[in-house]
């Protein structure tokens, strides 16, 4: 029997929120993708700082906290509650943010090989377009 791509999905994380509690899931590629149009440069330092092991999610939150903001939109299927995550415990957001990271790039030095390698074929396709 083939295995069910349910089966392969992680499983959501609980954060605890007061009495009750916030429900995050993986981030798929095109919620990635909505990442990257939107915070390339700050996502790009996130993926170089989950490389080395030293992802600091509370800096983000200075650096970055419109991208830790989306990044829980979207890991929590919030998009449109952006205000009222802003307002959430800064503790609670960033669990939140390092929880939805975890699940969805839970290997990053895989990552950036498979990113790598896909970038370096598109480009001679791309100059091949643009002559």
């Amino acid at each position: 029997m083939a295995v069910k791509i349910s089966d392969l999905v992680p499983k959501k994380i609980s954060i605890s929120v007061g009495e009750s509690s916030l429900e995050v899931a993986c981030l798929g590629l095109a919620q990635m993708t909505t990442l990257i149009e939107n915070y390339k440069e700050p996502l790009l330092q996130l993926i170089a700082s989950s490389g080395s092991g030293n992802v600091d999610f509370a800096a983000l939150l200075t650096t970055a906290p419109d991208m830790v903001v989306s990044l829980i939109a979207l890991g929590a299927d919030a998009v449109g509650q952006e205000d009222d995550i802003r307002l959430l415990p800064v503790g609670v957001q960033i669990e939140a943010a390092a929880a939805i990271w975890q699940l969805s790039v839970p290997d990053v030095k895989k990552l950036v090989s498979v990113l790598s390698t896909v970038l370096a074929q598109m480009q001679p396709a791309q100059v091949k377009s643009g002559e």
